[in-house]
């Protein structure tokens, strides 16, 4: 795996932002980038080209579901995306996976499940 990388984390709510961050970087991980407005989230999937990104399903204007969709139109070399939400819905997790995702992980998370399921991911990539 390469020392340091990318990680962006896209979420409409600051306190998932920082839960998530803190995580991370507990894990050693220090190359992250969060937002909390969608729109900027997919153009830095486009141009950043972070190694991972981890992604709410439910935020305004732009949800994750559309996200994934818009991603799948315009490229076929995505990182992997990991979705993180409190959707409880099977059905929308379905979906979720079928936009593209690679998995999904439940909130409330525990912080070693996250970082585990961060190391996975990121080894497949290097």
């Amino acid at each position: 795996m390469a020392s340091n990388p990318k990680i962006l984390v896209i979420d409409d709510q600051n306190v998932n932002l920082i839960l998530i961050e803190k995580a991370l970087r507990s894990g050693e991980y220090q190359n992250i980038v969060t937002t909390s407005n969608p729109e900027d989230g997919l153009n830095r999937i486009l141009h950043d080209k972070p190694d991972l990104v981890l992604l709410d399903l439910i935020m305004p204007r732009l949800n994750g579901l559309e996200i994934l969709e818009q991603l799948r139109s315009v490229t076929e070399k995505l990182p992997p995306i990991l979705v993180v939400t409190s959707e409880n819905s099977e059905n929308m997790q379905q979906k979720a996976l079928d936009a593209g995702a690679r998995q999904v992980i439940k909130k409330p998370f525990q912080r070693a499940e996250l970082l585990d399921t961060v190391r996975q991911w990121l080894s497949y990539v290097y």
